[in-house]
C-alpha cells in the first residue's frame, strides 16, 4: 500500500469519527431547505428567527448606526431563556448583530 493510500484511508476515517461525535455531542438537522433572498443579512436573520424576509422585515445587507435593533425572538434568545449557552465564531463585524 503507498503511503498516499494509508494517508487518505486516515483522513477518511478521522473525518467519519468527526461526523459521529458532532451527530452525538450537538445538535444538527439532515432536513435543511433553503430560503428565498439571497443577500447576507436578509438570510441569516432569516435562519436564526425562522422568519422570512417578508416577516422579520430587514431587506439591507449592510448594518450601521442607523440600523435598527433585531426585534425578532431568535434561536439565541431561545437558548438563553432555557439556561443553554451558546457559542459563535464570527468573521465579519456585521454578523454581531444577530447576537
Amino acid at each position: 500500500m503507498k503511503i498516499l493510500d494509508l494517508f487518505i484511508k486516515i483522513l477518511k476515517y478521522t473525518f467519519v469519527l468527526l461526523l459521529q461525535l458532532q451527530q452525538t455531542d450537538t445538535s444538527f438537522t439532515l432536513d435543511m431547505q433553503t430560503i428565498k433572498q439571497s443577500e447576507t443579512m436578509p438570510s441569516h436573520i432569516s435562519m436564526i428567527t425562522g422568519l422570512t424576509q417578508e416577516n422579520h422585515k430587514f431587506y439591507l445587507n449592510s448594518i450601521d448606526d442607523e440600523t435598527p435593533p433585531l426585534t425578532s425572538e431568535t434561536l439565541f434568545d431561545y437558548a438563553i431563556d432555557n439556561n443553554y449557552s451558546y457559542y459563535a465564531f464570527l468573521t465579519k463585524n456585521k454578523l454581531l448583530y444577530l447576537l
